[in-house]
Parts: structure tokens; C-alpha cells; sequence
């Protein structure tokens, strides 16, 4: 909504874009009787893109928005710890992770746009450059090679809210 003495209009907008992430973790096991203790250290990669849009509905106060895309790499070193439940031929496994997470990248990102014919740049706060993720989950061993699992994480740090996160899925072992 844009309102101000003599004007009111609504400005409408859509834009689509996508998100990728990767990590490699290397770790190693303690097994001490049902529960498992595992330190590890690891790489994460992600990155997003969203196309450009412009509103409409809005005539002269249409604003555009150019491209835009982020990327990070960080670094990460933690603990796991997770007790090892058997029923029957299935290995139930409630663990906990934290792990703090160190960002590489130590740049503000700009975000490009237009109001008419003026263009401007909009810059970003730096990237959280270390943070805290902590996370629960159940590993369901259907054999010794293949499970089930599932996770809610959270992440948070000095200038991060609380950004949470769930992800479930089947992994494989070599």
C-alpha cells in the first residue's frame, strides 16, 4: 500500500528464484556401550538467486528490482551425541548436535533496484561471521546401511535471530 496526502495506490509484485546448499562432514565414533559420541568438522556451501521483478498497480511508484544472488561458505566443528535404542531388527537413535559454524565471507551484499527512472543500491549488514546450531533428531536403522531420519535444528548468533530449520530423509552408508 502506498498512501500519502493526495495519492493512494497498491503496488503488486512476484518473483520466483531458488536455493541450494552442500556440506561435507568428516567425524569420528565413540562407542560407548548404547550411546555414540561423535566430534566432527565439516564445509558448507550455499547459494540463492531470485529474478528481477517490477510492481505494478502502483503507475509512477512502481519500484523494479534487479536480480539477485547470495553465496556463503562456511567452516563448522561440533559434537554429536546419540543413544542407541534396538527393537528387534530396527536401531532407533534420538541424538543431539552443536556445533558452532564459522562464515568466510565477510561481505555486505547489495541489493540493486529503480524508483522511475532513479537507480539505487541498497547494501546489506555484513554476514553473522560465527553462530551456534544446535539440533535433535531420530535415525531409524532399517539395516546397517540404510535409515530413516529426521531433524529440527536451530541456529542463532549475536545479530542472528532464530532461524530454525526441519529436514527429514533416507540416508545411505558406505
Amino acid at each position: 500500500m502506498i498512501s500519502f496526502p493526495g495519492t493512494a495506490a497498491t503496488a503488486e509484485s512476484s518473483t520466483r528464484g531458488h536455493e541450494w546448499m552442500a556440506e561435507a562432514t568428516a567425524g569420528h565414533r565413540f562407542i560407548l556401550g548404547p550411546v555414540t559420541v561423535s566430534p566432527f568438522a565439516g564445509l558448507l556451501a550455499s547459494g540463492w538467486k531470485a529474478k528481477g521483478f517490477t510492481e505494478s498497480g502502483a503507475g509512477a511508484f512502481n519500484a523494479t528490482v534487479r536480480d539477485q544472488t547470495a553465496h556463503a561458505l562456511s567452516t563448522q566443528a561440533g559434537l554429536e551425541g546419540c543413544l542407541n535404542l534396538p527393537f528387534g531388527t530396527v536401531m532407533m537413535s534420538p541424538r543431539l548436535r552443536g556445533a558452532w559454524i564459522h562464515e568466510l565471507a565477510n561481505d555486505a551484499r547489495s541489493m540493486d533496484a529503480a524508483f522511475g527512472s532513479v537507480d539505487y543500491t541498497i547494501s546489506t549488514r555484513k554476514p553473522q561471521i560465527d553462530s551456534a546450531r544446535l539440533s535433535a533428531g531420530l535415525d531409524v536403522a532399517i539395516t546397517p546401511r540404510l535409515a530413516l531420519f529426521g531433524d529440527y535444528s536451530l541456529q542463532t548468533g549475536d545479530a542472528t535471530r532464530v532461524i530454525g530449520a526441519w529436514s527429514a530423509g533416507l540416508a545411505y552408508g558406505f
